[in-house]
C-alpha cells in the first residue's frame, strides 16, 4: 500500500475539500468534520463504512456510543481519530485566591455563578465565557433537549424559557464583571493573551485536547474540573476531534479501509501522536502508550476516561447548512 499524504490549514482544507467533492475527486482517506459529516454524508460523498467493521477495520475494544458517533441514519460515514469531553481547566493557585480551596466533583449552575461572584470580589474574573453552541447545547441535554432535532431541519427544543436562563444567567455575570464581556474577548489575539494565561482568570470552559497546550504556554500547574449539574451525565458526551473517512467514488475502498484500521489500532502510529487528535479510541491502544505520555496528557487521558463512564451518547450531527 502507498499512502500520498496532502496538508493544509483547518479553513484552507475546507476550501480544498469542496471543489473536489463537486469534482468527484475527494482523496480515497481524508478526514472529516463534525461540523461538516451531514452535509457530505447527505450528498452521496461518503462510503458507509459499515461493512467493513472487524473485516478490515478492528472495533471490537472501541466504545459502541464513539463508534456511533459518525453515524447518519443507519450509515457509518467516519471513524472517530479520537475523543474529547468539555471540562474547566483552571490554575489551582488562582481558584484559592478567589477563595475557594478545591473545585468541587459536584455543583450545579447556581454554585457556578456563586464561584464566579467569588472570584469577581477577589479581583479576578472566574473563566472568558462558554462558546453558546457548544455549551447551550449541554443546557439542553442536561434538561432532555437537544439543539437540532434528529432529522435535522429543526431545532430540537420548543421551551424558549431553557434559551432565556440560559443566556439570562450569563449576560448577568457579564454585567456584574465576574466574566469578560464579549469586546474584551474579542481583542484577545491568540493564546498567550488569554485571560487565563495572564493570571487574569481562574479558568476557561474547553475541550480537553486544548489543556495540553493551555498548559504548556501558561507554564505552571493547571486542572481539569468537572462540568455543572444538575443531571450531569445527562449534558456531557464524548466529542469526536474528528473523523476518518473513505470516499464514495474510491476505486479502492478495502485498502483504504485498512489504513483507517492502522491510524486506529497502531501502537506505533498512535505514540507518534499521543492524543493530538484527542484520546484514541481503542481500549488496547490507550492502554499501550500510557508509559509514552506526559503528565499533562496523562490528566487528559484520566479525565477522559471518567467521562466517559459519565456521559450520554452525542447527540446526530449538526444539520448541513448550520452556521459553523
Amino acid at each position: 500500500m502507498t499512502i500520498e499524504p496532502e496538508y493544509a490549514a483547518f479553513d484552507d482544507y475546507w476550501k480544498k475539500l469542496s471543489p473536489q467533492a463537486a469534482a468527484n475527486r475527494l482523496p480515497d482517506v481524508f478526514q472529516m468534520d463534525i461540523s461538516y459529516i451531514s452535509q457530505y454524508g447527505s450528498k452521496g460523498q461518503l462510503e458507509d463504512l459499515t461493512p467493513y467493521l472487524d473485516v478490515q477495520i478492528k472495533v471490537d475494544d472501541i466504545d459502541e456510543n464513539v463508534l456511533n458517533s459518525g453515524k447518519i441514519g443507519d450509515s457509518l460515514y467516519g471513524i472517530t481519530a479520537g475523543v474529547n469531553a468539555l471540562g474547566f481547566h483552571y490554575d489551582p493557585a488562582l481558584l484559592k485566591k478567589a477563595g475557594i480551596d478545591s473545585f468541587p466533583e459536584q455543583y450545579d449552575w447556581d454554585d457556578y455563578v456563586e464561584m464566579a461572584m467569588k472570584a469577581k470580589d477577589a479581583g479576578l474574573y472566574f473563566d472568558t465565557g462558554m462558546r453558546a453552541e457548544i455549551f447551550f447545547g449541554y443546557f439542553l441535554r442536561q434538561h432532555g433537549e437537544t439543539l437540532y432535532n434528529a432529522e435535522g431541519n429543526a431545532l430540537g427544543y420548543e421551551d424558549d424559557a431553557l434559551f432565556v436562563e440560559y443566556f439570562g444567567r450569563l449576560a448577568e455575570l457579564v454585567k456584574a464583571k465576574a466574566v469578560p464581556t464579549p469586546d474584551m474577548l474579542a481583542q484577545v489575539k491568540g493564546p498567550e493573551d488569554d485571560p487565563v494565561v495572564k493570571e487574569q482568570a481562574v479558568g476557561i470552559w474547553q475541550w480537553s485536547n486544548q489543556f495540553v497546550a493551555l498548559q504548556q504556554i501558561a507554564n505552571r500547574p493547571l486542572e481539569i474540573g468537572r462540568m455543572m449539574g444538575p443531571d450531569m451525565e445527562k449534558g456531557l458526551y464524548l466529542q469526536p476531534s474528528m473523523f476518518w473517512s473513505i470516499s464514495k467514488n474510491s476505486k479502492v475502498k478495502e485498502e483504504a479501509a485498512k489504513f483507517i484500521d492502522f491510524l486506529t489500532n497502531s501502537l506505533d502510529a498512535h505514540k507518534l501522536i499521543l492524543g493530538e487528535r484527542g484520546v484514541p479510541i481503542s481500549a488496547a491502544v490507550k492502554e499501550g502508550i500510557k508509559a509514552d505520555l506526559t503528565p499533562a496528557q496523562q490528566q487528559v487521558f484520566e479525565y477522559v476516561a471518567w467521562a466517559e463512564k459519565n456521559s450520554s451518547p452525542i447527540d446526530p450531527p449538526a444539520p448541513s447548512g448550520r452556521p459553523k
